[in-house]
């Protein structure tokens, strides 16, 4: 009974760290609007598929903490000690996969884009930390504090996926660059005949 525990803790952990993924997809297509049916499509593919997966992998630590403890490890459905370390982990793991997103497509992100990206990972860094906080007044003050330390879980982690997408904000398609009809009429006729033909290779 006590892996169906950490299973359910690990589906928890795991759906907290794919929030972190679905928020940086979607920063990293600021004009990808923030609709029911992009999200929809976006945790149906990309969230299911790194849900199953950081589920799996949160449940092979608890497994081998189970396999490495002196003492018998034995979760609640829902662990305030257990959930408090694997948030504090999946907010530093999502700092620094946005940080390393950041990094790597800094040259062809807008400079709103790339302060969003920057801010965000600076939040879920503080996240993190927090997470830490609330871990050690839970080990200091014991069974006393754990109503008050699962509220501050739930509101951790809720603002540390709040945050990012209130910068993001709720994006627009990018207009087409305007030009005036009668354009045209100014090019000469040898002009308009004039054939330009260009190579591409993109991602060379």
């Amino acid at each position: 009974m006590r892996y169906l525990r950490m299973l359910s803790n690990s589906l928890v952990a795991g759906a907290l760290a794919t929030a972190y993924v679905v928020v940086l997809v979607l920063q990293l297509n600021p004009s990808l609007p923030l609709s029911a049916v992009r999200l929809l499509a976006l945790v149906t593919t990309i969230g299911l598929f790194y849900a199953v997966h950081l589920t799996v992998i949160f449940y092979i630590v608890l497994v081998v903490r189970q396999i490495l403890a002196t003492e018998v490890f034995s979760p609640a459905w829902l662990s305030v000690g257990v959930l408090v370390w694997l948030g504090a982990a999946a907010s530093a793991a999502g700092a620094a996969l946005i940080w390393g997103n950041l990094q790597t497509f800094t040259l062809v992100l807008e400079p709103a884009t790339t302060e969003e990206m920057a801010t965000s990972a600076l939040a879920l860094l503080v996240a993190s930390a927090l997470f830490v906080c609330v871990a050690l007044v839970r080990a200091q003050f014991g069974r006393r504090a754990r109503a008050s330390c699962a509220v501050l879980i739930v509101a951790i982690a809720a603002a540390s996926v709040a945050v990012p997408l209130t910068l993001r904000g709720r994006g627009a398609p990018r207009l087409l660059e305007a030009r005036p009809i009668d354009m045209a009429a100014t090019v000469s006729a040898a002009e308009r005949s004039a054939r330009v033909t260009i190579v591409a290779i993109d991602g060379g």
